[in-house]
């Protein structure tokens, strides 16, 4: 399955690619957050099957503290080709947030909001990069031959086609790099074999502006349902995606002009209501993920937390900005960007939020929600195609050069 032509790529900027020895053989990264990887192998994920895993990080305590395991899924397209390399997936994530150099707020606030680069599709090498922080990787995908499950795989596959062939993208391209790679012999491109290649795809909308791109949104885990249902609205009061919408929303794009007809009421996904006592525990997981780990200087975020030191130290004022820190993110999960919530770092709205006896839980989609897991349902109506499937170990097999990259800084 060969990607159709698409819009103007964009260029990365001049990439110093820097090997950072306490990585796995074979990976370096991006100053910007961006982890990179030539990788001879193709995984055994199916087109159309989801890939799980889990990682440490500020989005697993939420999911953790909901009582579910998975923290990350990728929408595999089996061995699609694009820019001459086979085998490709989709997901969303973001690269470690950047710091103010100041307490009010200390991050900054549209690298929560808007955090980069969102939806992608990105190679093997970039699934391969991503995938060194994770504690297992499985893929949740059914060969039994019954009329349910061909139908489930004609749903699956539908959507990822639709990402594959129909979405509006546009290309990162190399252009500029400097300093080794490292990869696993015998696949070891050149700079110069590099220049110019596609990295990942940046995927999103067109609008009167002209292309849109799916940016990551944190407020998406707290008010998540229009991505679910493939709406393309990207306003302050419903920003980006997040990885476990992707194949949600792919689903609900593809479902018109799907022939044979699936139903738009019974055949799409929907968006899980949460208890308040469940998303209170959540936000309170959040919060002390993110001041732990930004008073310790490690995680995913260790780069933003590195540059929290560089300004302030281990002393008192690194407790307070790592305070105003968490808060920050926490708001942003709670609130988006309306009444500043990715700028705020006070406690006092998620204080009014607990306090307050009528208001909603979260309303979204997570990991297990969209495959069938910790007690969400596996079959009837409203429930994805890869719920009633078993997963299986991900491996990565045969040969070929796969260089490309993913960030990892949230899942």
């Amino acid at each position: 399955m060969i990607r159709k032509p698409g819009s103007r790529p964009i260029q990365l900027g001049a990439a110093t690619i820097a090997v950072l020895g306490v990585l796995a053989p074979g990976v370096s990264a991006f100053a910007s957050g961006m982890e990179c990887y030539t990788a001879g192998a193709l995984w055994n994920a199916p087109n159309g099957s989801v890939v799980a895993s889990r990682s440490d990080g500020p989005i697993t305590a939420i999911i953790t503290a909901l009582g579910e395991s998975r923290s990350h899924t990728m929408l595999s397209h089996g061995a699609a080709e694009w820019d001459g390399k086979i085998g490709w997936a989709t997901h969303s994530t973001a690269r470690p947030p950047g710091t103010t150099g100041g307490t009010s707020p200390p991050i900054k606030p549209r690298d929560l909001s808007e955090a980069q680069p969102g939806m992608i599709a990105i190679n093997m090498g970039g699934a391969y990069a991503f995938h060194q922080s994770s504690q297992w990787v499985r893929y949740q995908w059914s060969t039994t031959a019954t009329a349910t499950q061909d139908f489930n795989r004609y749903r699956a596959v539908g959507a990822a086609n639709w990402v594959w062939l129909s979405m509006p993208y546009q290309d990162a391209l190399f252009f500029s790099i400097t300093g080794p790679i490292r990869c696993d012999p015998p696949f070891c491109p050149t700079p110069e074999e590099l220049r110019g290649s596609v990295v990942y795809i940046n995927m999103g909308f067109n609008d009167a502006a002209g292309f849109h791109p799916f940016n990551y949104g944190f407020h998406q885990y707290m008010s998540g349902g229009n991505k679910v249902a493939g709406l393309e609205q990207d306003s302050p009061t419903d920003r980006g995606i997040v990885c476990s919408q992707v194949p949600a929303y792919a689903l609900a794009k593809w479902a018109p002009s799907s022939n044979p007809p699936i139903s738009l009421r019974d055949d799409l996904l929907a968006a899980k209501r949460y208890t308040k006592e469940k998303t209170v525990a959540a936000g309170n997981a959040l919060i002390n993920s993110v001041y732990s780990e930004c008073r310790e200087g490690i995680g995913k975020w260790e780069g933003t937390w590195l540059d929290v030191t560089s300004f302030f130290g281990f002393g008192p004022s690194r407790a307070t900005v790592c305070d105003r820190a968490a808060a920050q993110v926490l708001n942003c999960f709670l609130n988006g960007e309306r009444s500043g919530g990715c700028d705020d770092t006070s406690f006092s709205k998620w204080d009014a939020y607990v306090a307050n006896a009528s208001a909603d839980g979260a309303f979204s989609l997570s990991p297990d929600g969209l495959l069938g897991w910790s007690g969400w349902p596996s079959s009837g109506r409203n429930v994805g195609p890869w719920a009633p499937w078993s997963d299986f170990p991900v491996q990565w097999n045969g040969g070929g050069s796969y260089s490309g990259c993913s960030a990892s800084g949230s899942d």
